[in-house]
């Protein structure tokens, strides 16, 4: 996964995500989701942890309620992010993401996992927590 933060004229949060899938379920679909920190008031949304896809505090089940995971590009508008596999068990999907919620500047953590069912998944592949500084 590669992820290249860039700056654009609103002063928000853009970056181009690449995702290269090797080796898994032939033929198989699979959504990309984000748990992005540094948004919504929480703390420690910059300390290289990621408590929210981790279900750790401020995101643990005694806080606020909120999807730990969402499917990419919610909140942003346009289609959900899938990746379908080849018949040899490879994929690959390009895609600019913006976070207006985000300011130029701000640095969040976030992981990413891909799920192949977004109601039960029976497949879960997640990233390194990364951080992230929007340009």
């Amino acid at each position: 996964m590669s992820i290249t933060p860039k700056a654009i004229s609103e002063g928000t949060m853009a970056a181009d995500i690449s995702v290269r899938l090797v080796g898994l379920r032939r033929n198989a679909t699979y959504l990309l989701q984000r748990a992005q920190e540094g948004v919504g008031g929480r703390p420690l949304g910059s300390d290289g942890i990621c408590q929210r896809a981790l279900g750790l505090s401020p995101w643990s089940p005694s806080d606020p309620p909120t999807l730990n995971f969402q499917t990419m590009p919610l909140p942003a508008t346009g289609p959900l992010v899938m990746i379908t596999t080849t018949s040899t068990g490879d994929g690959a999907v390009d895609f600019e993401f913006r976070a207006l919620m985000v300011l130029a500047g701000t640095t969040n953590d976030v992981m990413f996992r891909l799920i192949d069912n977004a109601e039960a998944a029976t497949t879960e592949l997640r990233s390194d927590c990364m951080m992230i500084t929007a340009r």
